[in-house]
């Protein structure tokens, strides 16, 4: 309960004190990795995911927070204090650095949402992550923890480029950043338009992360899939703030080389 409390105030004022409109890529004082694994690998390997942080301003004292797909929330303060501004630390698997700084949680066969923030809004930082198994791997940059990264009541968004074929398969990752339970829709379009399968409400507990088969999940016909684009939107949120964020992959089933895809805004 006391780790609920905490995360219900946090984002209380992370939603007031963050811009509520446009894509915002710059540094900011909290980060979020809506994607981050370490675990074996469905075909040999394990996943890892690596970390860089750059601090822009100097002096920032990051810290983080991980809500996991278990749907429980670790905290783990102090993890790195910049030396001065622009300076860097990278950490080769941030989930086993995380277990050896707190380890009465196995953090080991997990995967979830990572947050990193830092002391206040006026120091701020930049997070690139790496996901990789062996020769195999994705990466993309942290988003700024905003309204408009969000799906939530009038932002619905669109996540595109998605496969099913001999070639490729898509996963994606929903992950809900509010402590209430989100209840949304989502649907898989053809290039003309046209719904494939069934449209699927699903009601994601809060700080919960999921992860699945688009094409599955919708039960679309057998057959390839290429041009596809799948949308949420939501059906109910208590909390007009933040909502659900949204990342995937589309993946060579030859190489199993992932390519990471996001959500965009519809309006």
């Amino acid at each position: 309960m006391k780790k609920a409390m905490w995360n219900l105030g946090f984002l209380s004022f992370l939603a007031l004190s963050m811009p509520l409109s446009a894509w915002d890529t710059s540094p900011t004082w909290h980060e979020c990795c809506p994607e981050v694994i370490w675990a074996l690998a469905s075909y040999g390997g394990t996943w890892v995911t690596e970390i860089q942080i750059q601090d822009t301003t100097g002096g920032s004292q990051v810290s983080v927070f991980y809500d996991y797909n278990g749907g429980g929330t670790r905290n783990v303060i102090n993890l790195w204090t910049s030396p001065g501004a622009w300076t860097s630390v990278k950490f080769a698997n941030i989930l086993q650095t995380l277990k050896l700084i707190d380890p009465t949680f196995d953090y080991y066969g997990t995967s979830g949402c990572l947050h990193f923030y830092t002391q206040d809004t006026d120091h701020k930082i930049r997070v690139s992550v790496r996901i990789v198994n062996g020769n195999y791997g994705k990466t993309y940059t942290a988003v700024s923890f905003i309204n408009a990264n969000c799906v939530n009541t009038g932002r619905n968004m669109t996540v595109m480029d998605l496969s099913r074929s001999a070639k490729y398969r898509t996963t994606l990752c929903v992950y809900n950043t509010n402590g209430g339970p989100h209840q949304f829709t989502f649907e898989l379009y053809n290039g003309n338009g046209g719904l494939i399968g069934n449209a699927i409400q699903i009601t994601l507990q809060g700080y919960k992360f999921y992860a699945f088969d688009p094409f599955a999940l919708c039960n679309a016909p057998a057959g390839d899939y290429d041009n596809v684009v799948g949308v949420f939107w939501t059906i109910y949120c208590a909390n007009p703030n933040l909502g659900l964020m949204v990342l995937g992959a589309t993946t060579n089933n030859y190489t199993n080389d992932p390519t990471t895809v996001f959500a965009t805004q519809d309006y």
